[in-house]
């Protein structure tokens, strides 16, 4: 029982640290100019973030309110993913994540091609408007 709870805590810590490392890697994002290397900051803080949610998800969770939570009443796919109501919140704080980075990846891009655009001379914007 005891045991259950140290590698509970212990993978919660590093799922936390995990999180903690995403704030820098998105602070030096925005100073990269070069598209391809803003997609692999991307592609790094994706991987932290699925890494957290999956260190989480294999802490044990026998002993985490099954009172209040009942999992029969969930099918075997959901009963997989929300074994209890902290999972049930990690994976909502998890789709969240994955929608902001998605919405600001395409403002990102969004961005850049009006930037693009805005040095192109009067005759060029009309032919790329065609």
């Amino acid at each position: 029982m005891w045991r259950e709870t140290v590698v509970g805590i212990v993978l919660a810590i590093l799922a936390l640290a995990l999180i903690v490392s995403i704030a820098p890697l998105l602070r030096w994002r925005a100073t990269l100019t070069s598209p391809g290397d803003q997609v692999s900051v991307l592609g790094l803080v994706l991987a932290l973030i699925l890494g957290a949610r999956a260190l989480v998800w294999l802490a044990p969770v026998r002993t985490w309110t099954p009172q209040v939570f009942h999992t029969e009443a969930l099918g075997p796919a959901l009963r997989a993913l929300l074994r209890s109501p902290l999972d049930f919140l990690l994976t909502l704080l998890l789709f969240a994540a994955l929608v902001m980075l998605g919405f600001d990846f395409g403002e990102r891009i969004r961005h850049l091609v009006r930037h693009r655009h805005a040095h192109l001379p009067a005759g060029e914007i009309g032919r790329c408007l065609r």
